[in-house]
């Protein structure tokens, strides 16, 4: 059984690793680095024993939310927004991750087995983003123009953003590097009992704030912080409040930049915030620029909108023709919405998007509630990671199928919080 438990924890951090890894690659490769996946997946089907528990609401709302995404898909390749090749790798992603929720959820597991599947999880993001920051000491590091790096031009550095070499973009590098140091502060411990949870939380932090500020992202810095805030927040409320915060995170973006206004006001920019002009941190780097055409189009209510318009409907609905222009690119149908909110009404429909929203307020309040009963497991990690991943998504790189770790995420949420992982806590289901 240990040998067992060690073989999958090993797969599962190689998997983890593989997908944040593959989100760079394209096809053909990307299909061939999820082969650790199909590994994973039968390791956890081998174990002869009866299914524990049933699947549950959150586990309908997660194969209707995987099934949404597929159809989404198959609308946009039908319509021309995305190729065959994006669309073979997209649809084999989200097959295995199906089959990886499946296979966790139908395994019988523990409470010790858990608490090391939640531990494996948010450590092979660590891993991943020390990877990089060890290729860039190595001196390897992507060819890509950067500009000014504002954050530690402020701290006496004169020096350019950092291209990491296993980053899809400057920007999509600064989620999983505020990732890291926001497990680095939800692992302070609380009693100064124990040096190698410190030592721990200290080298997460470092690591956290080194390719934080490398890849000069502002965003992940007040985001990671935020997330850690309001995960402690809710640990000390009703579960009826904490269901309400995914639906309250545009909110939380709107008092981050009403705070950004009334600081600029005050005090003009800060050293460090603005990279080209008072108006960059006003418009919050021109999301507000891209938003306000998707907000126009989605008020002029359609039928079209109940189901969207089919993966990177942007395009097909034409909304992105009022936004590229500030970008002066010629190929806009990638270009995403950077609000998961948006694109998710866009590609599915307000039904989407409500299924979306219903999956993440069952995921937060599971966790609190597993938090409270075994707080051992660390699941305030998980929670402050959900909060983060989609209070970032809502500024960034849209967290649904734009971004396959996110699925993943989901999907091991559902597996290392379901009563199937934690058989002496069925009183945990949502």
């Amino acid at each position: 059984m240990v040998r067992k438990h060690a073989v999958f924890g090993v797969t599962l951090l190689l998997s983890t690793l593989f997908i944040q890894a593959a989100v760079v690659m394209r096809p053909p490769f990307g299909i061939l680095s999820l082969v650790p996946f199909w590994v994973c997946g039968t390791l956890l089907l081998l174990p002869r024993t009866p299914p524990v528990g049933r699947i549950g609401a959150m586990g309908w709302m997660l194969l209707v939310f995987v099934l949404l995404d597929v159809v989404a898909l198959l609308r946009g390749y039908r319509v021309g927004s995305l190729d065959s090749g994006l669309l073979r790798y997209r649809l084999a992603s989200l097959l295995t991750l199906a089959i990886f929720g499946v296979a966790g959820f139908w395994s019988r597991g523990n409470v010790r087995h858990a608490a090391r599947s939640i531990e494996l999880l948010w450590s092979s993001i660590v891993l991943f983003v020390l990877i990089n920051v060890i290729l860039l000491i190595a001196g390897f590091r992507a060819d890509v123009s950067t500009g000014q790096g504002m954050m530690l031009g402020a701290l006496g550095f004169d020096t350019n953003r950092v291209a990491f070499v296993l980053s899809r973009g400057l920007n999509s590098f600064g989620v999983p590097a505020g990732a890291v140091l926001l497990v680095g502060l939800m692992l302070f411990p609380t009693r100064l009992n124990s040096r190698r949870r410190l030592f721990r939380s200290i080298l997460a932090v470092a690591l956290g704030m080194v390719a934080v500020l490398a890849v000069d992202s502002r965003a992940a810095l007040v985001i990671s912080v935020t997330a850690v805030i309001l995960a402690k927040l809710s640990l000390r409320v009703s579960w009826r409040y904490v269901a309400c915060l995914p639906i309250s995170m545009p909110l939380v973006l709107v008092l981050i930049m009403a705070g950004s206004a009334v600081l600029i006001a005050n005090n003009g920019a800060p050293d460090g915030l603005a990279r080209e002009s008072i108006s960059d941190i006003g418009t919050l780097s021109s999301r507000v620029l891209i938003w306000q055409p998707a907000i126009a189009h989605l008020t002029d209510v359609e039928p079209a909108h109940a189901f969207g318009y089919g993966s990177y409907g942007q395009l097909t609905s034409g909304i992105s023709r009022d936004y590229v222009w500030f970008e002066g690119m010629n190929d806009y149908a990638h270009l995403s919405l950077h609000n998961t909110y948006l694109q998710q009404v866009v590609d599915t429909g307000y039904v989407g998007l409500g299924v979306l929203l219903l999956v993440m307020s069952m995921g937060v309040v599971r966790l609190t509630r597993l938090h409270k009963t075994n707080p051992e497991l660390r699941a305030d990690v998980l929670l402050a990671l959900l909060i983060y991943y989609v209070l970032y998504g809502n500024l960034e790189i849209p967290a649904t199928g734009y971004h396959e770790g996110f699925t993943l995420f989901l999907l091991l949420l559902f597996f290392t919080a379901s009563p199937a992982a934690h058989p002496d806590s069925r009183s945990l289901s949502v």
